[in-house]
């Protein structure tokens, strides 16, 4: 309990707990693609059920990889075979690092690609879904995960920001993704962190030791710039000639984006 009345532990849940927000929209948009088939009585449920699952997955990998990276002893086999002192801690900083920043990497070159998942020609039954989705969370959930190690040292904290998030998006998961996919600068931000904490967790694994306070200093920047860009986009779009200049601009290329 101690760990949320903390300035650096208040910092650290709101920091985490916005990458995660905007990483699970991401889920959840899959998700839905893969409940468009289901007739509309149906859909509402196995969708629910599956940001529901969703959520448990990331627990279940969250308390998974924090048992290991408690172990600092060296792993005995890779000692042994190679002659290598490395301990699960090192081993999940260094893969989980390189993970991470190639998620962002490809997460960022699928950007808008969405629309091109393929669709069933014959209703699946819902039970089918839910395996389909279950395969889903487990990629999804790599990220997520992982981001929440290389972010904070509590582990209550880490599944906080993991359930805020994900209760968050089961009340208002329309609106959220339409805010996301209506400014993508918010998923190309989010991606940058990903990156960042990747490259912080590669770090660590190979023995240097950062400050999580410079981690969040660096958060908290990237965090302001896009806020003050948002908001100047806004007001650009506030005014009628400015908008009538950008939307020739904006249709050309969203037409470019569905080629």
């Amino acid at each position: 309990m101690e760990d949320f009345l903390t300035l650096e532990g208040i910092i650290g849940l709101a920091l985490l707990t916005l990458v995660e927000l905007v990483l699970v929209v991401d889920n959840a948009l899959v998700v839905i693609l893969q409940c468009k088939p289901l007739p509309e009585n149906q859909r509402r449920l196995i969708e629910r059920l599956g940001l529901i699952q969703g959520a448990v997955v990331r627990i279940i990998l969250l308390t998974a990889l924090s048992w290991l990276t408690a172990l600092t002893a060296p792993i005995g086999i890779i000692e042994n075979v190679l002659g290598l002192s490395i301990s699960y801690n090192e081993l999940i900083s260094l893969v989980g690092g390189l993970v991470l920043m190639w998620i962002a990497i490809k997460h960022y070159n699928d950007l808008g690609m969405y629309h091109h998942h393929m669709r069933s020609k014959k209703t699946p039954s819902p039970a089918l879904i839910l395996i389909q989705i279950l395969g889903v969370n487990l990629i999804f959930s790599l990220d997520s995960v992982l981001s929440a190690i290389g972010t904070v040292d509590s582990y209550p904290i880490m599944v906080t920001a993991v359930m805020i998030s994900v209760l968050v998006l089961l009340t208002s998961v329309g609106k959220i993704s339409r805010i996301i996919e209506s400014n993508p600068n918010l998923k190309v931000f989010a991606l940058s962190l990903v990156f960042l904490i990747g490259g912080f967790l590669f770090a660590e694994g190979l023995g240097a030791h950062i400050e999580k306070n410079q981690l969040y200093a660096a958060m908290g920047f990237g965090l302001f710039v896009q806020v003050a860009y948002m908001r100047k986009r806004t007001r650009l779009y506030a005014d009628p000639e400015m908008k009538k200049r950008i939307e020739p601009l904006k249709e050309a290329l969203n037409e470019a984006d569905s080629l």
